[in-house]
């Protein structure tokens, strides 16, 4: 899995960025048509998890003086998706966002759970 990840990165690297984006485009959009048309009915997406990193701004964001504190992601998983989870940065901050679906899903808040404790064991070991 890490070798597949490393290669499909490598490729990406290097793209521009209007490259990379018509990519992503390319895969993601078949997908959502066949959400926004009805037509997930008649087949099967090829993955129900959906896991990304949207990398954000690395300088702090005001509106009207007033800092923004927090930048938490959510995403809207297509039809027939268990769960999407989103990381996104923002300055020297990570926000983590997790969306799913009740039927799939029915105890997120099990997800999150552990997903603190995996973070802060983390914390742990690295210092």
């Amino acid at each position: 899995m890490a070798e597949s990840t490393r290669r499909a990165k490598d490729v990406l690297r290097g793209l521009s960025q209007l490259q990379a984006t018509a990519l992503s485009l390319g895969v993601m959009l078949p997908m959502a048509v066949n959400s926004l048309t009805g037509m997930y009915r008649f087949g099967t997406l090829p993955f129900h998890v959906a896991v990304s990193n949207v990398p954000g701004p690395r300088e702090s964001l005001y509106l009207h003086g007033a800092r923004l504190s927090g930048l938490y992601p959510l995403s809207i998983p297509l039809n027939g998706q268990a769960m999407n989870v989103t990381a996104t940065s923002y300055g020297d901050d990570m926000g983590i966002g997790l969306t799913a679906c009740r039927r799939s899903v029915p105890s997120v808040q099990r997800m999150l759970t552990g997903l603190e404790t995996s973070l802060s064991q983390l914390e742990e070991v690295v210092g």
